[in-house]
């Protein structure tokens, strides 16, 4: 991940921001186990990882409130970037990214990343990449946390500029071959405004691009 937000930012973010940005990144332990109230060197991690991809995909990035911000055509969208270490935590943090984008004045999307919340033992997948039940457990267990919220998290957007919400998961899993271990990640959009037809046309505008940056090819709709 960070291989991939160097190789993307490096040059393009003016080199303090960066070198800040890296060196909080370096703080915290390597095992985010054990250690579930703060991790803010993997915070910054994620933030990094979002604007590369938002680099790649031609979305102007910058280091801004709420967290990120990046432009697509004439408009410019405010991402408010957290990593949830439970589910329990899920309406707290995400009426959290709502205030920040509030705040800012943008529209924008909360990016939430459920590494830690779907894997809290940070265990590593010993099914190997090639064989898709894992890809099928993974996106049911977020159907399931997702479908049950997706009410109340309408409702908590009521009158505010939440776009939606991009949902980040990252796991240790096997491969085949001479490297046996590499990082799986998997990404979803999910679009909180389906009835409103000027959002939605937003969204998927803004998701097709988002999308074209991703490192791990196209994402799945929830």
């Amino acid at each position: 991940m960070m291989g991939f937000a160097l190789e993307q930012l490096a040059g393009y973010i003016p080199d303090a921001v960066l070198r800040d940005k890296v060196r909080r990144a370096m703080k915290d332990p390597i095992s985010p186990v054990g250690r579930r109230e703060s991790n803010p060197g993997r915070d910054t991690q994620c933030e990094l990882y979002v604007a590369a991809i938002c680099k790649r995909a031609g979305l102007s990035p910058q280091f801004a409130e709420p967290d990120i911000i990046c432009r697509l055509g004439d408009t410019r969208y405010g991402l408010a970037v957290k990593r949830l270490q439970s589910v329990d935590r899920f309406q707290e943090r995400f009426r959290k990214c709502c205030d920040q984008i509030d705040k800012s004045g943008l529209p924008g999307y909360a990016v939430m990343d459920l590494s830690l919340a779907a894997n809290p033992e940070n265990i590593p997948v010993t099914i190997p990449v090639e064989d898709r039940r894992f890809d099928t457990f993974v996106a049911g267990w977020c159907h399931k946390e997702f479908g049950s919220r997706f009410q109340w998290m309408k409702e908590a957007m009521r009158g505010r500029e939440v776009r939606g919400v991009i949902v980040l998961t990252h796991f240790i899993q096997y491969k085949e071959g001479p490297k046996s271990w590499g990082l799986r990640s998997f990404t979803w959009l999910l679009d909180l405004s389906p009835d409103n037809m000027r959002r939605t046309r937003e969204f998927k505008a803004f998701s097709a691009e988002f999308e074209k940056g991703l490192p791990t090819g196209p994402s799945t709709p929830l």
